[in-house]
């Protein structure tokens, strides 16, 4: 008896929305399709880094890259909606973006504000 090796078969998607999750520690990528459905998660940790490693500006760029290919080739997404959140090193690097085949429709900022942010300078006393 033979066994047929079935690929499995993606979805043609040519819009979808890339959520950041850009924290101190580690950054999460999230790629949805225009109703919110997910597709693919990558995050630093998953692409191999561990521990303080996570958080440094190589994982993040591993993270993206993998993120952009599985998008170009898995599910042939041609544009793409970036939503950024968080305080951390992914926010610049949108300039990946660009030297992929993938264009930029527009990028929004999710970052909620800070609650009550840091604590103020003490006055001057005269």
């Amino acid at each position: 008896m033979s066994v047929k090796n079935k690929k499995k078969k993606y979805p043609k998607i040519p819009l979808a929305i890339l959520h950041v999750g850009a924290n101190v520690n580690n950054t999460i990528l999230t790629l949805t399709d225009q109703h919110g459905n997910c597709l693919a998660q990558v995050s630093s940790g998953s692409c191999g880094f561990k521990h303080c490693r996570k958080s440094t500006p190589h994982a993040t760029y591993t993270a993206i890259r993998n993120m952009l290919e599985k998008a170009s080739s898995l599910f042939s997404v041609k544009e793409i909606i970036l939503k950024i959140s968080g305080p951390g090193i992914a926010r610049d690097m949108i300039q990946l973006f660009q030297n992929n085949n993938i264009s930029i429709l527009s990028v929004e900022d999710n970052t909620n504000p800070p609650h009550n942010g840091v604590r103020l300078r003490r006055e001057r006393r005269l």
